[in-house]
């Protein structure tokens, strides 16, 4: 049986509430967005959307500086 991406292995293990990134999505998803601008000087994501230094730091090291 194929887990979805989405599963989390012995949930049982973490406190709750919690916040879970999915670090392949994430990355996965950071360089959609570098792809639709084609230039990463025109990207400016909303870091108070995201609200997580962990996210934040994923984009820097995609080479996103400039933030809103």
């Amino acid at each position: 049986m194929k887990l979805d991406w989405y599963n989390i292995k012995e949930i049982d293990k973490i406190d709750s509430p919690a916040l879970i990134i999915f670090e392949d999505r994430v990355k996965a998803n950071i360089q959609t967005a570098i792809g639709m601008v084609h230039h990463l000087d025109r990207l400016r994501p909303h870091v108070k959307t995201n609200k997580s230094g962990e996210a934040t730091r994923l984009m820097l090291d995609a080479g996103i500086t400039k933030f809103k």
